[in-house]
């Protein structure tokens, strides 16, 4: 599942757990918002903030991990004899992206199957002129273990992505379902939303100040080198 349909799909759950939340506040109450700790809104909130936030937390943390992981898993699978005299892994490994991203094109144009493009007895040869044919940037001859390397990176990233999406969603669903049974008259939505958004916030502002702060000592470093 493509990134923004996901995201889309959880802010749908939040939006529908908002009004639901709301609902299911003023029914507890007999139908008397006066009724309520808090205002109807708050409980509506309450269960658009727990179907968003834990989701959305576990997705940006997939994110930023999965890469690294699967940088080095694939990169322990190539050869030493694989890394060119004048080359270093680094390099070589920016040549196996390269690759991978060119069988989802060529995968996508219809020119190689699915099958064929994660088969072990796909030519190296062939696929590297399927790639110059469709205008992907191959930069060397593709060899054998670049090519078992894409492969391994495409099968790696997709399953990835798709335990992903279905553990984000299932949180989401989870945290809306949580949400929805705390709204009930007596629960202290306003208090629990308020302490949630002032989370929120500061984890925000520290994340912007580390990211600040990283970039700072990265230019710094880089000026004294």
């Amino acid at each position: 599942m493509p990134l923004l349909w996901l995201i889309l799909i959880v802010l749908a759950i939040a939006v529908a757990g908002y009004v639901l939340g709301r609902q299911r506040a003023v029914a507890s109450a007999g139908g008397d918002s006066r009724q309520l700790h808090s205002l109807p809104s708050y409980y509506g909130s309450n269960v658009a903030l727990k179907a968003i936030v834990p989701a959305f937390l576990l997705l940006i943390a997939w994110l930023l991990i999965q890469p690294l992981y699967v940088n080095n898993a694939v990169s322990g699978m190539i050869p030493e004899n694989a890394v060119r005299e004048g080359s270093s892994l680094g390099l070589v490994m920016a040549e196996v992206r390269r690759a991978a991203d060119g069988l989802d094109v060529i995968v996508g144009q219809g020119m190689i199957t699915e099958d064929y493009a994660r088969s072990d007895e796909a030519d190296p040869a062939q696929i590297g002129e399927q790639l110059r044919e469709a205008g992907q940037v191959v930069t060397s001859e593709l060899t054998q273990p670049i090519l078992r390397a894409a492969q391994s990176y495409r099968v790696m990233n997709a399953t990835g992505n798709t335990i992903m999406t279905v553990a984000v969603l299932i949180l989401s669903v989870l945290g809306f379902l949580y949400g929805l049974k705390e709204s009930q008259a007596d629960f202290r939505a306003r208090n629990v939303v308020e302490h949630g958004v002032r989370a929120i916030l500061v984890g925000a502002a520290s994340i912007a100040i580390l990211t600040t702060v990283g970039i700072v000592l990265s230019l710094v470093f880089n000026t004294i080198e």
